[in-house]
């Protein structure tokens, strides 16, 4: 928990940093709208991913449901994409790789939104006789879904940049 917290302290100091430095530049390579959607979009993922965190210790969640690690593999991967989307928009040198990625992304949405409903299903069945668990784990399968959905709200800016500028 404590590195996660140590994370999004250091996530939210980068987006003051560039909202500042986008105030400062007066020629952007790309959109200021699009850096601060992109930006904004990342700092998002990150609390979520912060809040997940924090209500597994407030909720005191001891085991972690299976679909629900597998949502947490999914968005891991689907960060590095974007990442490695991100990462290489300067100079648009690995636009096919790029564009690559995002289509990967876009499958992971899908994957995190099946995820979903099977991991909501077998909770619903599983600890029916629990409704006060069932409402904390949904709550977290939830948030690490929108999670994922965030990625592909990123790709979809990163996608539109490579679209204008390359």
């Amino acid at each position: 928990m404590q590195r996660i917290v140590e994370q999004e302290h250091e996530c939210d100091s980068i987006v003051h940093m560039t909202v500042d430095l986008l105030h400062k530049t007066f020629i952007v390579p790309v959109d200021r709208d699009e850096i601060l959607s992109m930006i904004s979009g990342l700092d998002d993922i990150m609390d979520s991913i912060e809040s997940v965190a924090q209500r597994m210790i407030l909720f005191e969640i001891e085991a972690i449901p299976p679909h629900l690690l597998e949502m947490a593999r999914v968005l891991h991967e689907a960060m590095n994409k974007v990442a490695f989307a991100i990462r290489n928009l300067r100079g648009f040198k690995r636009v096919a790789e790029q564009r690559l990625a995002l289509k990967e992304i876009r499958k992971m949405e899908s994957e995190g939104d099946r995820l979903l409903r099977v991991g909501l299903g077998e909770l619903f069945h599983e600890r029916a006789a629990d409704p006060l668990t069932v409402m904390k784990l949904k709550e977290i399968y939830e948030t690490v879904e929108n999670s994922i959905d965030q990625c592909e709200d990123i790709a979809n800016i990163v996608e539109g940049v490579i679209l204008e500028y390359s």
